[in-house]
């Protein structure tokens, strides 16, 4: 089985292959969640930006990947693992082709799933069977110690969500019946079975990679002829070299340029050069933003709440009716037998009296 880390010196283990498939998704999910805190404190200036959340993460994953599929032959999360994609035949190096389809399985395959999730998810106020506000609380995990806690903003933010038009073309009740059924309810009711077949299929080549039946470490893999491997001194030499090589022809173009242009475009290379270079402290730097801003918004709205909360007072002690108990002098004491509570029971008055009285 696949299990021991480093038994394979070519391929890597199936730990590897799962934790470098979770990168992605955890890094929109921050992103996501680091967009909302933000634009739920500045709507007027982060709105559409918040609507276009979806676009914005994969435009700047579609310039991430495609600058490590051409520096490295690895998708980000691959080359984080110093892994690298190979071709099946004996060339070491992923052809122009190749590198396209893996951009269009990095990033347009998983841009049209996640439109697609967006799309048959429940809407906000039917997810709980109540309103919106119910279902934001349910969110928020009220009650259940183990849930998940969303922040103050983000169920606000949900909230505010269900007003705007983006969000809110449903048609109004009891005009459903009868009408034909649209392409966003067609696509609501097929994509379910779509989203399974997939998870399905990438289940089996995970199980199929993990007892060592196949090269490929997924179904993309297999239609693209690649596997990954890790990445050797050798290869790191070589990837090194035709880097150099296409920055230098890159330079050479813009030194052919008029002078104003010239100087633009050789500023904007060489950024974009020391930015590749130290892309993973890039990443971890920006990793470390998110979770800053969301502990900076997050403490600045508890400490807003602590600060203007107003304590109210004890409500006052209830009078004794006319001809009803007299509370005992001492606590601890049943109205009722004057003793010892025994058993204490709580009554629908707030008294506490033994059980048998």
């Amino acid at each position: 089985m696949n299990f021991d880390l480093g038994a394979n010196l070519d391929h890597p283990s199936y730990f590897e292959v799962a934790a470098q498939e979770r990168v992605i998704p955890a890094l929109f999910a921050a992103f996501e969640h680091a967009l909302t805190v933000v634009a739920a404190r500045h709507p007027s200036a982060l709105l559409r930006i918040h609507n276009l959340r979806d676009e914005a993460f994969f435009l700047l994953l579609l310039l991430i990947e495609r600058q490590c599929l051409h520096s490295s032959d690895a998708s980000m999360a691959e080359h984080l693992f110093s892994l690298r994609r190979a071709p099946i035949s004996r060339h070491p190096d992923m052809t122009p082709n190749h590198r396209r389809l893996s951009l269009l399985f990095l990033v347009a395959l998983p841009y049209v799933r996640a439109k697609l999730q967006r799309l048959c998810s429940p809407p906000l106020d039917q997810q709980e069977g109540g309103d919106g506000l119910e279902a934001v609380d349910a969110m928020g995990g009220g009650g259940d110690g183990n849930a998940f806690s969303v922040p103050v903003e983000a169920r606000r933010w949900a909230v505010m969500e269900t007003f705007f038009p983006s969000t809110s073309n449903r048609p109004p009740q009891g005009m459903e019946v009868g009408r034909t059924r649209s392409w966003k309810e067609v696509i609501a009711a097929v994509y379910p079975f779509v989203h399974a077949g997939i998870e399905l299929s990438v289940l089996v080549y995970h199980i199929l990679y993990l007892f060592e039946r196949t090269r490929h470490s997924s179904p993309w893999l297999r239609a693209l002829k690649l596997e990954l491997k890790r990445a050797t001194q050798d290869d790191f030499v070589r990837m090194a070299e035709r880097v150099q090589r296409s920055r230098a022809s890159r330079m050479a173009w813009a030194g052919a340029q008029p002078l104003p242009l010239r100087l633009l475009f050789s500023l904007a290379f060489k950024s974009w050069h020391v930015l590749n270079d130290n892309f993973k402290v890039t990443l971890f730097g920006l990793a470390l933003v998110f979770k800053l801003a969301d502990w900076w918004y997050t403490s600045s709205d508890r400490d807003a709440s602590t600060s203007t909360a107003v304590i109210l007072p004890p409500p006052p002690r209830p009078q004794r009716a006319a001809g009803g108990l007299r509370l005992p002098p001492k606590k601890g004491l049943c109205p009722i037998c004057s003793h010892s509570l025994q058993n204490p029971t709580a009554a629908s008055s707030g008294l506490v009296f033994c059980y048998r009285c």
